[in-house]
């Protein structure tokens, strides 16, 4: 989902997301944890009864690829575990410091005091 190159010069594996995600996870509570889980079960073992004959992991990144394009096209319940999979993806992807950098994310917000007053920067 995340390959290297383009903005952003390193993908998934370089800025070790897969683990990053998995530690997240592991601190969901229970309930969630175990959903998260089933939508990677589902993921990794749905190739094998959608004709591809292997798991997520053994497909080659090609064909990796194309299998989670094809379920941005496939029925409703696909797409949502699409779409699921990847805010996971991405939001760890751009909590990332290298990539905070890169899009130019600063932690603070602005508050006006009142509408004419000039804004106040807050700071956490």
């Amino acid at each position: 989902m995340v390959p290297p190159g383009g903005a952003v010069a390193a993908g998934a594996d370089e800025l070790g997301l897969a683990a990053t995600i998995a530690g997240e996870v592991d601190a969901f509570p229970r309930v969630p944890r175990n959903l998260v889980r089933l939508l990677l079960f589902a993921v990794e073992h749905y190739p094998l009864i959608s004709g591809r004959r292997r798991r997520f992991t053994a497909l080659a990144t090609h064909d990796q690829a194309a299998f989670l394009d094809g379920l941005t096209r496939k029925g409703a319940l696909r797409r949502l575990v699409y779409s699921n999979l990847k805010s996971i993806v991405f939001g760890a992807f751009v909590s990332h410091p290298d990539v905070e950098k890169v899009i130019g994310y600063r932690y603070e917000c602005l508050r006006p005091l009142d509408a004419a007053a000039p804004r106040e920067q807050i700071h956490h």
